[in-house]
């Protein structure tokens, strides 16, 4: 307390602790010149290398607009008494003190929302210099000011920050809890390891603990399979570190990965899993995650817990090829709220949900953004929007059928592709079936139709197969076969065969006939 430190521009006087890491300390001071309070990061002397590491990434990123970017704003990097200090903006607590301030108690959507889209922004503009933030965690996002802006973020701590490509293979970055798993099976790293990370914080703040357990490695990969599936064999086979998890069975075609056991893991690591609670007694799928987060008491909150478990689980992908940019998170429906109504007082929901995003501020690139969700929205939701269309159908009369008709027809003249491709997720039932509707037909007659159509077309063709096999008798005649599309091998080489016994049959006997009379031999 009372402390002086000196730089070579000012001198700082330390008021009290701010928090306490494996690398150093972070100490409240003032600055004794202009009297402004600041936070000052104090390395330890054997992780001096790790600050003057973090020095490096505070000039790459001293051209991005730090408000903005809703980055921490870094004053200056000096050392005194053979230590590294590294001077900051003052900021309030953590999202992990803030959570464990309110017993761990899960944060509403509305606030989830605002704080991803402020750490997308942070991540989009890291990308556009090309560095990876590589330790995202709920102790690296600070609350700017709670009081006053509430759930205005900052991501602090850039001392793994890095370019991606000069990170070896294999090397262990991330939190254990935040790690993506591309990094546990020693892949070669991207930017969207940090948005694996962002999307374990956002699970993190929607149940109130820890999504995949953060004390065991094997446990958290057991967790990622047993949630997300198994990596493909493609992640696998260039994985530095899948045998540690994995092991190749072998077959009479392929070989396929196998999820090791407790024992088989410990046998080959040496490690003993302590068998407890896991990730598979609580949930089965990503959907169980909203059965132990308050209920929804609106439909508007209905679709937006719909959303942000779609947002999660893109975020959450195991392939980091398919997993979701930030960009492209920034237009995903959860935080562009499309799903919403526009109107706000329809519901008081909405309304909070508008509110609380004027914390945000506006983003330059809406135009880069609106063209994300008309194109890849669509595709990425394909199966949700077949869900619905499958669901719809029982709902579908003759008049909406005709109308839809009658919209195709008018896309097809004015050559609208965009609306041709919108009417493909519409209900026309007599398109699918591919059966003539007649005026007043329902959806129900429709199909008993086409049942009837489908009955008489088999019996057709079993009546036709049996005539052709009946005619097909003659002497010296095989019987009639099934097209070599549909015949398999063994019965086509076995046919072959047949033929080219006959034919030398047919030459032998020819040539041990008689010779006729008047010839001698």
């Amino acid at each position: 307390m009372n402390a002086l430190i000196e730089s070579k521009t000012c001198k700082y006087m330390v008021k009290r602790l701010l928090g306490e890491g494996s690398f150093g300390r972070v100490v409240q001071c003032v600055k004794l010149d202009t009297f402004e309070t600041v936070a000052v990061k104090v390395a330890k002397r054997e992780c001096n290398r790790m600050a003057w590491k973090e020095a490096t990434a505070v000039k790459k990123i001293s051209a991005l607009d730090k408000d903005r970017c809703n980055l921490v704003k870094y004053y200056e990097v000096f050392e005194y008494k053979y230590c590294a200090f590294i001077s900051m903006e003052m900021l309030d607590i953590s999202l992990h003190d803030f959570m464990n301030q309110r017993y761990c108690n899960p944060l509403s959507l509305n606030e989830i929302r605002v704080i991803l889209k402020q750490m997308f922004v942070a991540l989009t503009a890291l990308k556009s210099i090309g560095i990876m933030h590589a330790d995202i965690k709920p102790d690296n996002i600070i609350l700017v000011n709670q009081s006053q802006q509430p759930f205005k973020v900052k991501l602090i701590d850039f001392g793994c920050a890095n370019h991606p490509a000069d990170i070896p293979c294999g090397a262990i970055i991330q939190a254990l809890g935040y790690r993506a798993p591309e990094v546990m099976l020693g892949i070669p790293v991207t930017e969207s390891a940090d948005m694996w990370a962002l999307g374990s914080v956002a699970a993190f703040l929607y149940l109130g603990y820890h999504f995949f357990p953060s004390k065991c490695e094997y446990e958290m990969m057991r967790g990622f399979v047993h949630m997300l599936g198994q990596p493909n064999e493609r992640i696998l086979e260039k994985g530095k570190h899948s045998n540690k998890y994995f092991w190749k069975r072998k077959g009479i075609m392929k070989h396929t990965w196998v999820m090791k056991t407790p024992v088989q893991y410990s046998v080959s690591t040496g490690i003993v899993i302590k068998q407890g609670k896991s990730i598979k007694d609580k949930f089965t799928c990503m959907e169980d995650l909203a059965k132990h987060h308050s209920q929804p008491n609106t439909e508007s909150e209905v679709k937006d817990t719909l959303a942000f478990l779609s947002l999660l689980k893109w975020m959450l992908c195991m392939d980091p090829v398919k997993r979701i940019t930030p960009v492209e998170g920034l237009g995903h429906r959860f935080i562009t709220m499309k799903h919403l109504p526009e109107d706000p007082a329809v519901d008081c929901y909405v309304e909070s949900s508008r509110m609380s995003m004027k914390v945000c501020p506006p983003l330059s690139l809406e135009n880069e953004i609106e063209s994300f969700v008309t194109s890849s929205e669509i595709i990425k939701n394909r199966e949700q929007s077949s869900k619905g269309s499958r669901l719809s159908y029982s709902f579908a009369t003759a008049a909406d059928i005709q109308r839809n008709r009658q919209k195709r027809e008018a896309a097809r003249t004015k050559n609208q592709t965009a609306f041709r491709l919108a009417w493909h997720a519409k209900d026309d039932m007599s398109w699918k079936l591919r059966v003539k509707q007649k005026p007043g037909m329902t959806q129900k007659q429709l199909v008993e139709s086409f049942s009837k159509s489908s009955d008489s077309r088999m019996e057709c063709t079993s009546s036709c197969s049996c005539t052709s096999t009946s005619t097909d008798s003659g002497e010296g005649s095989v019987n009639a076969e099934p097209p070599k599309g549909r015949t398999s091998l063994g019965k086509r080489i076995k046919n072959f065969f047949l033929r080219l016994f006959r034919s030398s049959s047919d030459i032998e006997e020819t040539q041990h006939q008689p010779s006729p009379a008047g010839h001698g031999r």
